[in-house]
């Protein structure tokens, strides 16, 4: 299992940034795994990327992604996406 996705599983984090380009497994491939899986299936996602097209982009959510962030981004907007996420996951849970 990739080091990515095993993190992700033994940790439980509440949110997870994944670079679409990352060293072993791509970005893309890592959110299907995490959808594939119990726990990891309802875990928020954010990639990011420097693949701006719309075709990236509808790749990018049909792999599960919940939001696709292009680079270069500011800082303050990647914290805002990431704070917008976890309200709305906050509501969404019972």
């Amino acid at each position: 299992m990739p080091p990515q996705v095993e993190a992700c599983r033994e940790q439980r984090p509440d949110l997870a940034v994944l670079d679409v380009m990352m060293p072993g497994m791509s970005g893309l491939d890592a959110v299907r795994l995490l959808r594939a899986e119990a726990h990891p299936a309802t875990l928020p996602v954010i990639l990011l990327t420097a693949r701006a097209q719309e075709s990236d982009v509808e790749t990018g959510f049909d792999s599960g992604a919940d939001d696709y962030v292009t680079k270069p981004f500011s800082p303050r907007e990647l914290a805002h996406r990431v704070a917008a996420l976890l309200a709305r996951e906050s509501t969404d849970s019972p």
